[in-house]
């Protein structure tokens, strides 16, 4: 998939993203759903369900590989109407490698690829409106999006 000349080593490890979801707190600051205790999940052929209670709210997650690609679908619904923030990015082929990922957003879309890995691209796309906003976080550059009210989302990830 990638022509690098170390691929066929094994002391590599390709990292195609990481996905982190959270909600808008009343006072705008962002609770990652990951540092919530007691998600529950059910792993079935074909994707994965995600449970968590939050301060008086609900979440499911769903998340399934796309047909015929590499690339995954995110489904997340709320039993109410909740801002859901999101950001995704960090790709890379080696993590010790000097990385530099490059973000360019365009409308509900985010294009992101990384020098270090040949033919390594992610494109990052959301069904609501919004610009999503470039950020440096702990892992590599990123986009991130904060979603309108509403009782869920989806997003989609390709990699090519």
């Amino acid at each position: 998939m990638w022509p690098r000349p170390d691929a066929p080593g094994g002391n590599v490890d390709p990292c195609m993203g990481t996905l982190r979801l959270g909600v808008l707190a009343p006072d705008g600051q962002i609770v990652w759903l990951d540092t919530l205790p007691g998600a529950k999940a059910d792993f079935r052929p074909g994707y994965t369900d995600y449970r968590l209670n939050g301060s008086g709210w609900k979440i499911s997650v769903r998340i399934a590989p796309t047909m015929e690609g590499h690339g995954l679908v995110c489904r997340v619904e709320f039993d109410q109407d909740i801002r859901l923030a999101w950001q995704y990015g960090g790709i890379w082929w080696v993590a010790s490698e000097a990385n530099a990922n490059k973000v360019e957003v365009a409308s509900n879309t985010a294009r992101i690829t990384e020098p270090n890995l040949p033919d390594g691209l992610v494109m990052a796309g959301w069904d609501e409106e919004g610009q999503g906003s470039v950020l440096t976080a702990p892992i590599a550059i990123q986009i991130r999006l904060p979603v309108p009210p509403g009782r869920g989302a989806g997003l989609g990830e390709t990699v090519t």
